[in-house]
């Protein structure tokens, strides 16, 4: 009786972490680009009060409109306000503004792309003739519409926004769930519940990342447009009080 063949195992050389960082940056070169764009851009946004040089809400009239200097690296506003330290205070509130937006699209939207594709039937026909609904309207009118319906506050303007993200988190979902319901090979693997996140969520690191930068350009539109009466309407109040003050003064 011969004996039994033992397996041989052979050991691979595990890579060490940095050649696997030397790696991966070669062949994402704009991964690596635009991973480094956001983290410094996430920097300004938090380290903004030690970094910004100016009080971006102090009206200097006598600095108004003034061009890029040493002082001023980016001039001053019709008001004297410096433009970098504005810039960089106004970096805090897109951050939170485009992170509100998509949380608020991201959470309803998986919610009933989840429940749809799971659930069939009645349900799925309502709630995706509901989000036919949504995409029927431009997204950025939509948006607008529903800003000048809440009123013209930043808080109802990510509202808006985050309701014009809805449907395309419902549609991917419940495509990526009725892909995997239909799929017995890959349900069968799993006793249920199935957890259906597990195949859901690739699809969605990409859309949320790119969903970020429409959120903000969608806001920065509906602030020149919706929120446009609000703006001139501080402007105009600001301005009385400067002519005020200054017919005291010559007093």
């Amino acid at each position: 009786m011969s004996e039994a063949a033992l397996p041989v195992v052979l050991r691979v050389p595990q890579a060490d972490r940095a050649s696997t960082i030397r790696y991966f940056a070669r062949r994402n070169p704009r991964m690596i680009l635009g991973g480094a764009l956001v983290l410094t851009w996430l920097a300004l946004a938090v380290f903004a009060p030690f970094i910004a040089p100016y009080d971006p809400i102090k009206v200097n009239p006598t600095d108004a409109l003034l061009p890029p200097s040493a002082g001023h690296l980016l001039g001053t506003d019709d008001l004297g306000r410096d433009m970098l330290s504005r810039i960089l205070w106004g970096s805090r509130i897109s951050l939170s503004v485009g992170l509100i937006s998509v949380g608020i699209g991201f959470f309803v939207g998986v919610t009933l792309g989840l429940a749809a594709g799971y659930l069939g039937g009645t349900f799925d026909l309502v709630v995706m003739r509901g989000i036919d609904a949504l995409l029927a309207f431009p997204a950025l009118v939509l948006a607008i519409a529903i800003t000048s319906a809440l009123g013209p506050q930043i808080q109802n303007a990510m509202i808006a926004i985050g309701i014009v993200a809805i449907p395309g988190y419902a549609r991917l979902t419940r495509g990526q769930v009725l892909a995997v319901k239909v799929d017995g090979s890959v349900v069968a693997q799993f006793q249920p519940p199935l957890d259906y996140t597990r195949f859901t969520t690739p699809p969605f690191t990409l859309s949320t990342s790119g969903n970020h930068a429409i959120t903000l350009s969608g806001l920065a539109t509906a602030d020149f447009t919706a929120l446009e009466d609000v703006r001139v309407f501080q402007r105009q109040k600001l301005k009385s009080h400067l002519e005020v003050n200054a017919c005291h003064l010559r007093h």
